[in-house]
């Protein structure tokens, strides 16, 4: 399975290919007054605002650095898909010895808020699932219910 890995304060994260859409290097963003702190702000990508979440905020980490990168991902939220930009330290991409995220879970591997904690020559790392670190109550401020739309469920 190809991931890409990136840091966000101590803990290396390992983010499944398949719900990458791009990686593109920090970009100017547009807070919107009263925001939490988890957000970044806003930029538009191919037309359409997206917002950008700070992992080390969500994830209650401290950080900022000239290597950030945003990850871009993309949410099925109802019949809607969305982007989410994720605000991580660096990106590379490494190759795990599984077929999908569940294969690696079946190893006797331990658990973590964020996924499965794997192990290889660098140390301990989590196997993110995304959908664990961008809550429901998260979701529904970056896409608030609009007419003809519901929020996230």
């Amino acid at each position: 399975m190809l991931v890409l890995m990136c840091s966000v304060g101590t803990d290396r994260l390992a983010i499944p290919v398949q719900s990458v859409t791009e990686v593109i290097p920090r970009v100017e963003l547009h807070a919107p007054l009263n925001s939490p702190d988890w957000l970044a702000g806003h930029f538009v990508y191919r037309g359409h605002p997206a917002p950008v979440v700070v992992l080390t905020t969500a994830m209650n980490q401290a950080t900022n650095r000239l290597s950030d990168r945003i990850i871009l991902t993309s949410f099925s939220i109802n019949s809607h898909t969305e982007i989410v930009g994720l605000m991580v330290n660096g990106a590379t991409t490494q190759e795990l010895p599984y077929a999908d995220a569940d294969a690696a879970g079946r190893d006797g591997s331990m658990k973590s808020q964020w996924g499965t904690i794997l192990l290889d020559a660098s140390g301990m790392f989590h196997l993110v699932d995304l959908t664990t670190i961008l809550r429901p109550e998260m979701l529904d401020i970056l896409f608030p219910p609009t007419e003809g739309r519901e929020g996230p469920q």
